[in-house]
């Protein structure tokens, strides 16, 4: 049995063997006779991009135009620092109503 694989794999090792000198050879002789086409050479490249790429480049740029807002940050910054203040001092209240509406808002989002 392992002789009939055998050959069977020679025979078809020969057959791509075969057509591969088949397809070179038709190759050289067309070199040979100038038949062999060539591709027009490019003068100049071209780029074409997706809908989706031109949409981030929109948004890029969008985002690049908006100002920053300095004043946001100093008052984040004053607020901060004042509720360090009032942890310092242990004056600051944690108001229980407020907190549980964040966590039962939070949950829901996580649901939903």
């Amino acid at each position: 049995m392992n002789n009939i694989t055998n050959i069977s794999n020679a025979a078809g090792t020969y057959e791509r063997q075969a057509t591969i000198g088949e397809t070179t050879d038709r190759k050289a002789l067309a070199r040979e006779n100038g038949s062999l086409e060539k591709k027009p050479e490019s003068t100049a490249d071209r780029v074409s991009l997706s809908t989706e790429s031109k949409d981030m480049q929109t948004a890029r740029q969008a985002l690049l135009t908006v100002p920053e807002e300095k004043s946001s940050n100093a008052d984040r910054a004053e607020k901060i620092a004042g509720l360090q203040q009032a942890v310092a001092e242990g004056n600051y209240e944690v108001d229980p109503e407020q907190v549980a509406e964040k966590l039962i808002g939070s949950i829901i989002d996580m649901l939903a």
